[in-house]
């Protein structure tokens, strides 16, 4: 998978297209995450904030269903693993990647997500992969 690559979901919750516009690796959230204005740190000690903008193309949803895939983490030879979602905002025209989109329409979403230091790609919808060390180090929106 690359990033900007429209890719096609299908699973037992739903159907959707989605395109990874951009992926970051380590730097601070994007948007502030305090009331002063500060953006978050990214620094805890084993692991790096990794952020992805996208689109997501609903075709068909079960009610009660915000995503069908999640990123997941892949480290070298291991299995997929969850990551820890980070506190960070989405910026302005995006939602959290956890938003109910109905069938039949689109939006532009954001996740921020923890992950151990150790790990070099990220796994999208369970068979897409996008290498790390192909990503930028910090947002440039």
């Amino acid at each position: 998978m690359h990033i900007g690559e429209r890719t096609h979901h299908v699973t037992d919750h739903g159907e959707e297209y989605s395109t990874i516009e951009h992926i970051t690796v380590g730097g601070s959230c994007a948007e502030s995450s305090d009331v002063n204005g500060t953006p978050e740190t990214s620094e805890v000690e084993g692991k790096k904030l990794v952020q992805v903008w996208a689109t997501r193309e609903v075709v068909s949803r079960k009610l009660d269903t915000a995503s069908i895939w999640h990123p997941q983490y892949l480290r070298p030879g291991g299995q997929p693993e969850q990551a820890t979602l980070a506190p960070c905002y989405p910026p302005a025209g995006y939602e959290r990647w956890s938003t109910y989109v109905p069938a039949g329409e689109s939006e532009q979403i954001y996740a921020a997500q923890w992950i151990p230091d150790d790990a070099d790609r990220l796994l999208f919808g369970g068979d897409r992969v996008v290498h790390l060390n192909n990503t930028e180090p910090y947002p440039d929106l």
